[in-house]
C-alpha cells in the first residue's frame, strides 16, 4: 500500500469490523518508564494493530492508537488517542490544546504532508484516562472481540487501580 489514503478509504478502514488474530495471550510489558501492550487484529483482508501505552510516573501521559499494518511499507496510524500531559498545537491551523486529552485521526490532508498524523488533533472530553481512551478506540474502530475486562485480566496496566478498588 504505497499510495496515500484518501478520506473515503480511511473511513472504510475505520468501519471494517476487526477481530483478534489469535486468542489474547499477550502481557503488558513494563520497563522503568512505560507499561505497554500491542495486539494484532484483522478485518476483511487487512491487518491492524492496536497499541496502548501508559507512563509509570504520570497518569496523564498515555496513548492508545490503531494502525493499518501495510505489508512491505510503514504502517499507517489511523488514530491515536492521547492523554492530557502535554500541550498540542495543530500545525495546519494553529489551534492549541493546553493539557487536554486529544485525538489524532488520519485524514487525507495530514497524510499528504506526512505519513504521521501529528499535525492535526481535536480536543475531546470523551475520556480522561487510558481505560477510557481504549474504550473509545474499541468502539470507534469497531473492534468486536476485545474488551477492557480482557485487558485487565492480562495484568500489568490496571493492577494498581484494582488493588485500591
Amino acid at each position: 500500500m504505497s499510495k496515500r489514503l484518501n478520506n473515503k478509504e480511511i473511513l472504510v478502514f475505520k468501519n471494517i469490523p476487526k477481530y483478534l488474530t489469535k486468542p489474547l495471550k499477550q502481557k503488558w510489558t513494563v520497563n522503568l518508564k512505560v507499561k505497554q501492550l500491542s495486539i494484532e487484529l484483522y478485518g476483511g483482508n487487512h491487518h491492524f494493530q492496536i497499541y496502548m501505552r501508559q507512563a509509570v510516573m504520570d497518569e496523564d501521559n498515555f496513548s492508545c492508537g490503531i494502525s493499518l499494518v501495510a505489508s512491505g511499507n510503514n504502517d499507517i496510524t489511523l488514530a491515536r488517542y492521547n492523554g492530557s500531559n502535554h500541550v498540542h498545537v495543530n500545525k495546519c491551523d494553529g489551534r492549541r490544546f493546553d493539557f487536554k486529552c486529544h485525538i489524532h485521526e488520519a485524514n487525507e490532508n495530514s497524510l499528504k504532508i506526512s505519513k504521521k498524523i501529528e499535525n492535526y488533533a481535536e480536543s475531546t472530553n470523551r475520556y480522561t484516562n487510558l481505560q477510557g481512551a481504549i474504550q473509545c478506540v474499541l468502539n470507534d474502530f469497531h473492534i468486536m472481540d476485545l474488551s477492557i475486562g480482557q485487558l485487565i485480566e492480562q495484568g500489568g496496566l490496571f493492577d494498581d487501580e484494582l488493588q485500591y478498588s
